[in-house]
């Protein structure tokens, strides 16, 4: 009586060919016998995992965008509330400090294709980064920065993509994640659009009513 895998909650499952176990992650487990060996025979699919740490204005909109493109994102937050309630709308989020590694791995970080930081200040992003480094060494780390002269430092910690201050940090980020799962241009450029029109601004400058 399988409820849980791996910390994934069991949502459904059904034995029209075998048994397929359909979990929270939008993964799913199918175990079925053989027909001509005597022996199972278990196929197994899991989405495209990114954890995104803080859900302020950036966070919420690469979640939209992580989960257009059917990305699976796992928010960790400092906010209980915030975590409350993205539980109950039936999004992944975790509460808990990020730089702590148990908090990482419970977000699945050592599996994650995607680590995306975007906390404002670097000291407090940092930790995080280097956690995640350690944890899984083919991690696509994208991080939030205030100034460039961040740049540097955010490079030596072993951060893949950097993007500057919130509004453009928002569209940076979401370019690089839409062409590292390689989106047509007019798409990218469709998000990236409709991004700068949330935050009310553009390239030159805010926008004027």
């Amino acid at each position: 009586d399988v409820t849980e895998d791996g910390g994934k909650k069991l949502t459904r499952y059904n034995t029209l060919d075998g048994t397929k176990m359909f979990f929270s992650d939008d993964s799913w487990l199918l175990v079925r016998a053989s027909g001509t060996e005597p022996l199972l025979r278990v196929y197994a699919e899991a989405p495209t995992r990114a954890v995104v740490v803080g859900y302020g204005p950036v966070g919420q909109t690469l979640t939209r965008i992580l989960t257009g493109f059917g990305i699976h994102p796992v928010i960790v937050d400092m906010n209980i509330d915030t975590v409350t309630r993205l539980n109950a709308e039936g999004v992944s989020a975790l509460y808990g400090d990020a730089a702590r590694a148990d908090i990482l791995k419970a977000a699945g970080v050592d599996r994650a294709k995607y680590l995306v930081v975007t906390l404002p200040d670097l000291l407090g992003r940092i930790p995080i980064i280097l956690e995640g480094r350690q944890l899984n060494a083919e991690l696509i780390i994208l991080s939030r920065a205030r100034y460039l002269a961040e740049r540097a430092t955010l490079e030596e910690f072993g951060v893949t993509g950097v993007c500057y201050e919130e509004a453009e940090a928002a569209v940076g980020l979401s370019e690089i994640l839409l062409r590292s799962e390689g989106a047509p241009v007019e798409r990218i450029n469709e998000e990236t659009d409709r991004i700068r029109s949330e935050f009310a601004i553009q390239r030159n400058g805010p926008a004027t009513t």
